[in-house]
């Protein structure tokens, strides 16, 4: 349990540096890193959020079998949140799965800079199936 502190922990201090990206992001690249090879990071997912007029991209980490972490600033306001898990090219992921709850930071002021306490965990609708290329 501490080193899964640990790594939560991690987690939670690279989601509140995250930025939001663009649909016509690079789809092959994680947001500011490089290119990754298929099934070399199993437990990012990635997040289509849709909020009154907009619509962008975000990234989690899966947690366990039902939950993701990601940070609050992404399902703020949002009316819609699709994810994807386990595609190495989103374009040629076709499926969207639903989360049926999110908890955002108590404490998470929307627009505040620098962000702080800019954290969420999403529910999924259905429990995550694990593969090799989902962990």
């Amino acid at each position: 349990i501490p080193s899964m502190l640990v790594v939560l922990g991690a987690i939670i201090v690279l989601m509140s540096q995250a930025e939001a990206g663009s649909l016509s992001d690079v789809d092959n690249k994680v947001t500011g890193g490089a290119e990754v090879k298929p099934g070399e990071v199993p437990f990012l997912v990635s997040l289509k959020i849709n909020t009154p007029g907009k619509q962008f991209r975000c990234g989690g980490s899966i947690i366990d079998d039902r939950h993701i972490i990601t940070a609050a600033h992404c399902v703020y306001r949002s009316i819609a949140v699709g994810v994807k898990l386990g595609c190495h090219k989103i374009s040629k992921c076709k499926r969207w799965l639903e989360i049926d709850r999110y908890w955002i930071h108590h404490k998470y002021i929307d627009d505040q800079v620098p962000l702080v306490n800019d954290i969420a965990i999403l529910r999924m609708k259905d429990l995550i199936n694990f593969t090799d290329l989902i962990k």
